[in-house]
């Protein structure tokens, strides 16, 4: 499943993979879910030179520059922990 950076109510859902979403052109990202609480995320790549994110599809991340996106239109707050810092614990 794949959804663009956008609140729930706006985002576009995509059940195949496209490069952009049209009207207007928006950037889709890969869902992945948290195994312990169901909080979604969007699967993301870093890039430093644009100072932006682009959509990630492989599910291993390979550097520094790989990570998820969490979006809360909601405004209830990013996660206290980070998903590294609960592994470590």
């Amino acid at each position: 499943m794949y959804v663009t950076a956008e609140p729930e109510a706006t985002r576009a859902i995509e059940h195949e993979y496209q490069v952009v979403v049209p009207s207007p052109e928006r950037r889709p990202y890969p869902l992945a879910f948290c195994r312990e609480c169901g909080q979604e995320y969007l699967m993301a790549r870093h890039d430093e030179k644009r100072q932006s994110f682009l959509a990630r599809t492989g599910l291993q991340l390979t550097d520094e520059h790989d990570g998820y996106l969490f979006v809360d239109s909601a405004d209830r707050g990013r996660p206290t922990q980070s998903i590294g810092s609960r592994r470590r614990g």
